[in-house]
């Protein structure tokens, strides 16, 4: 072999080494950076949310500057999805996938069994659509079954959807709207006879 084959393996092998680690480098953005989006979405009523959504795992999460809120879901987020439901100088309140989120002043938190007690004004508001979507009811109802306060009256509830007396249930969000649209009685219905929120 002469000297200058031997070079230029030599180079060529040199060259190959420094390029390693940049493609590595290049490799490590492509898969953990490039799979994820990052968006600020500003609500009707002009609060700002950061949602990233991860493309590997389809999952969002939603954050917001100065809060608690660290909220997951299993699919895209888009403005459309923060319905708003109130909006006091005191207390605002979206429904968001069937979860619930609210901020009293002090940073946005989600509806769950450790906020029920401290915030009664969001349980009712939470406690007033729990029959308006399947989701909503599937999602939150266990909250309610397990606090002291209102075990009684959402097992009271439960037992009218059962025994089918949606005339008495419009409080709980079981409106004729919600009633006449073909899909969420009859899910309603199909969850009393395999109940999962009792899991």
């Amino acid at each position: 072999m002469s000297a200058e084959t031997k070079k230029t393996i030599i180079i060529a092998v040199c060259v190959f080494i420094l390029l390693i680690p940049i493609g590595f480098i290049i490799f490590i953005n492509i898969v953990f950076y490039s799979g994820t989006s990052h968006d600020t979405i500003k609500t009707v009523l002009g609060d700002r949310f950061k949602v990233e959504y991860d493309y590997h795992k389809c999952e969002s999460t939603v954050t917001c500057k100065d809060s608690d809120l660290n909220w997951h879901y299993g699919g895209s987020i888009s403005e459309d999805d923060f319905i708003p439901l109130e909006h006091t100088d005191s207390l605002t309140v979206y429904e968001l996938k069937s979860s619930f989120i609210f901020n009293d002043g002090s940073g946005f938190k989600k509806f769950d069994d450790k906020t029920i007690d401290a915030h009664p004004e969001v349980a009712e508001i939470v406690k007033g659509k729990l029959l308006s979507d399947y989701g909503n009811f599937t999602s939150n109802v266990r909250f309610f079954l397990k606090n002291s306060k209102y075990k009684k009256e959402t097992e009271q509830m439960i037992e009218k959807l059962k025994q089918k007396k949606y005339g008495e249930l419009e409080e709980y969000g079981l409106t004729e709207e919600v009633i006449n649209d073909g899909t969420t009685v009859e899910l309603l219905e199909y969850e009393m006879s395999h109940p999962s929120y009792d899991r």
